[in-house]
């Protein structure tokens, strides 16, 4: 992703509107973070920059995509997901293959998925 089209002050804005929709305090997103409240309304009001860490505890936290708090966008699940279903078993073995080197081989698919084990699956 390129850094110039992410802007700071949107991205705070955005985090900010999301702790105040969910009525969590500064004090609670610090803690969370495992930052200093100072730290952290240094982050929500664009002083600093919030990590990559921080955008995926925060990610998790609000149940948004990162795309969301990066961009303002929420990724098209139902798009991507027709476009799969209308690819050919063949082209979908390709992007499974890529992804699978992408992590690391078969053995790390389990960890990045959150301990999913493929053969668990219909798949």
């Amino acid at each position: 992703m390129n850094q110039n089209n992410l802007n700071k002050s949107k991205i705070a804005d955005r985090i900010r509107t999301l702790r105040k929709e969910n009525n969590y305090t500064q004090e609670f997103l610090a803690e969370n973070l495992s930052i200093s409240v100072s730290a952290y309304r240094k982050k929500e009001y664009a002083v600093s920059s919030f990590s990559t860490e921080d955008v995926l505890a925060l990610h998790r936290l609000y149940e948004v995509s990162c795309d969301y708090i990066l961009l303002g966008k929420e990724t098209d699940t139902d798009a991507l997901w027709q476009e799969i279903s209308c690819t050919s078993d063949a082209k979908k073995l390709s992007y499974l293959l890529k992804l699978t080197e992408y992590f690391g081989g078969a053995e790390n698919i389990s960890t990045v998925f959150g301990g999913l084990d493929p053969a668990d699956t219909d798949i």
